[in-house]
């Protein structure tokens, strides 16, 4: 169920967005744990951890998404693919770990820079909920990637792909931000927390030390399981263009 030269091909295409957008996550967090004072937890809590380290990653796995599977069937390189002994289970599974594994790694690295840093400058550090924060953001946007991959999964067309998976992730980005504005005590705004998954990344939960968070995380985790199969059984049944 893994090909490993499937698994080579999706690195060198998709490792340069990868790197671009993991330098840009780990700059902007050295920037804001560099900053002395009770600000710059604030910061790093809001500004990172509840908008900037979403958006970026998600903008990656959008783009990766449709370039596993759709892109691919679109352009003709699936039938090279298939044509080998490779099943679809395997491309399937393969790619899905790609995605995962590319995901970790990028939050591995933001733990890292949030946990040195704060060491380093700020002579304190609270691993125990940097982990928890970092954890909760690779879990939320697996599983926005894993909306990207299903309709990648079950489209034939990179366009479709694109504008169905990443339509919706972009309509999550901006009800959350929206959110944002009632957390900051604007009157109104409340309730757009209830039409996007990104909500269920409670950055506030986890700072405060409570448990709450958890059972929010665990949902996001179910939609990730539950959007990665529905896109890799669809690509397994779909007629294929080959």
């Amino acid at each position: 169920m893994f090909s490993l030269p499937l698994f080579k091909q999706s690195i060198k295409s998709n490792w340069g967005i990868w790197l671009v957008m993991t330098v840009i996550m780990d700059l902007i967090l050295l920037q804001l744990t560099s900053m002395k004072g009770i600000a710059s937890s604030g910061l790093v809590d809001t500004m990172f951890y509840g908008m900037l380290g979403i958006v970026l990653p998600t903008i990656y796995v959008m783009v990766t998404a449709n370039k596993l599977l759709a892109a691919q069937v679109d352009k003709g390189s699936m039938a090279y693919i298939l044509s080998t002994p490779t099943k679809r289970s395997t491309v399937a599974s393969t790619q899905i770990i790609f995605m995962l594994l590319s995901l970790s790694v990028m939050f591995l690295s933001t733990t890292l820079v949030h946990t040195i840093t704060s060491v380093v400058i700020q002579d304190s550090i609270a691993l125990k909920t940097v982990i928890e924060l970092n954890l909760g953001a690779f879990v939320c946007v697996a599983a926005l990637g894993g909306i990207c991959f299903m309709f990648s999964g079950i489209f034939n067309l990179s366009k479709n792909a694109t504008s169905s998976g990443g339509l919706i992730c972009i309509i999550f980005m901006m009800f959350n931000m929206l959110k944002m504005f009632s957390d900051s005590g604007v009157k109104g705004f409340d309730s757009f927390k209830y039409f996007t998954i990104v909500s269920l990344f409670d950055v506030e939960g986890i700072t405060s030390g409570g448990n709450a968070w958890i059972w929010k995380i665990c949902l996001l985790l179910c939609i990730a399981v539950i959007t990665y199969a529905v896109g890799s059984i669809s690509f397994q049944k779909k007629d294929l263009p080959l």
